[in-house]
């Protein structure tokens, strides 16, 4: 249940700037000279994302890399609920692996990040999370012929889609997920730069519009839905908030960079590409998920030893799947030939 439990996290990040929209699109209909009403809503939001922020309890884990064993229960109470005495020492199990683990590598959590098995998990969670700005969402997103109707359009296809994302996130897995899904992206950036060289007195802005609505479908299934949960169950458990913190940081450099680029390469007075530079970020696109197809691997119902194993046997990502399958069937077979 990770995969439905964080989609939620991905549906705030695609309803807020909905939201947002509609506000603006109502101040500029009502009193356009109130706009500065929009930043003030700002603080009430500020204001209602701390009640949780102080009713959520500490986390389990946190409690359990502190050595404090009596107290995951009240988080795991509030978060599961139930069968608490088992999923305590599941925890407590893959906090002791995962220390074991580091150990080997070094006396700090920082240089264990930095050993190459380790530093490759890391890798991999900047690859996939870095894909989301990659893949063209500073075009997509800033394109419409129409500022309000488009981004309401975009937005209601980006809500749905995460929503649709919540059950085949744990039954396709989140690679198949993340390679299927991404390559429409990759054809809907392609097929933008392809139209952008069609007159604009034709159908072809109305087409680019359709197009992005294909792109943003296709990323919200797969980079939107899966990008924050990959970063949490690749790394190790004693290294995930070292990891995320790293891939972070990296994600939002290349959001800087693009939010300062992309505009330069549509305006006329500048480099005057304008949506032909959809096939700037489908090629990319296709190297990096070139990328992600040799190196994430299938993390669906996988537990933190397990995902542990498949970094430290060097298991490729193709083979993810089918190596646990393979263990599985092999020691059924060596259960049997001693029941015999």
């Amino acid at each position: 249940m990770r995969g439905a439990m964080v989609v939620p996290f991905a549906f705030m990040h695609a309803f807020g700037p909905f939201l947002g929209a509609v506000a603006l699109q109502i101040i500029k209909q009502t009193s356009p000279y109130a706009y500065k009403r929009a930043f003030y809503s700002q603080f009430a939001i500020v204001g209602l994302s701390l009640i949780p922020c102080i009713l959520l309890p500490e986390t389990h884990i946190f409690y359990c890399k502190k050595g404090q064993h009596d107290k995951p229960k009240k988080s795991l109470r509030f978060v599961i609920g139930y069968d608490l005495e088992h999923e305590q020492k599941v925890v407590q199990r893959e906090v002791q692996d995962s220390d074991a683990l580091i150990k080997t590598y070094g006396s700090s959590a920082w240089y264990s990040l930095h050993k190459w098995k380790m530093f490759r998990r890391t890798k991999i969670s900047v690859l996939r999370i870095m894909m989301q700005g990659l893949a063209g969402a500073a075009l997509t997103f800033g394109y419409s012929t129409d500022p309000f109707l488009g981004s309401v359009a975009m937005y209601v296809v980006l809500i749905v889609g995460v929503l649709c994302a919540v059950y085949p996130v744990e039954v396709a897995g989140r690679r198949r997920q993340v390679l299927v899904d991404a390559s429409i992206c990759i054809l809907a950036d392609i097929g933008i730069g392809g139209l952008a060289f069609a007159p604009v007195t034709g159908p072809a802005p109305q087409a680019i519009v359709a197009l992005v609505c294909v792109w943003m479908a296709g990323y919200s299934v797969s980079l939107q839905a899966v990008g924050w949960l990959y970063l949490g169950e690749l790394a190790s458990v004693g290294l995930r908030a070292k990891s995320i913190g790293v891939a972070s940081v990296f994600q939002s450099s290349v959001n800087l960079l693009l939010s300062y680029t992309v505009p330069l390469m549509l305006s006329p007075q500048k480099a005057g590409r304008g949506a032909k530079i959809g096939f700037f970020f489908g090629g990319i696109s296709i190297f990096w998920l070139t990328l992600i197809y040799f190196s994430c691997p299938e993390t669906k119902g996988r537990t933190a030893t397990e995902i542990d194993e498949l970094f430290e046997k060097g298991v490729p990502a193709w083979r993810s799947n089918s190596y646990f399958e393979e263990k599985k069937a092999k020691a059924a077979r060596e259960a049997a030939g001693e029941v015999e």
